[in-house]
């Protein structure tokens, strides 16, 4: 078979590949999911954290208290520093 007809949307419904859901930024999304099945296993589907969402939960289980992450994020250690929507109206 060629790529396009082992992609096709068509197919890949009927067989219950096709991975969808909401993305925040970029709405639907659809994709080809996980190509096989496994004893009635459903897979579930969704955006991954956005860019540097996980990091302060990686940082601590790590061993980093918050300050010491903080500490890190000031002196831009992380690229710069942006602070979170929900922050940005205080006094900033």
């Amino acid at each position: 078979r060629s790529m396009q007809e082992a992609l096709d949307p068509d197919e890949l419904a009927d067989r219950g590949m096709l991975a969808a859901y909401d993305h925040p930024s970029f709405g639907a999304v659809r994709s080809v999911g996980l190509p096989l099945t496994m004893g009635g296993f459903e897979p579930t589907y969704r955006p991954g954290p956005g860019l540097g969402a996980d990091g302060d939960a990686l940082l601590g289980e790590l061993g980093y208290a918050s300050d010491a992450i903080d500490a890190l994020r000031e002196a831009g250690a992380f690229g710069v520093y942006r602070r979170p929507a929900e922050d940005a109206g205080e006094g900033g």
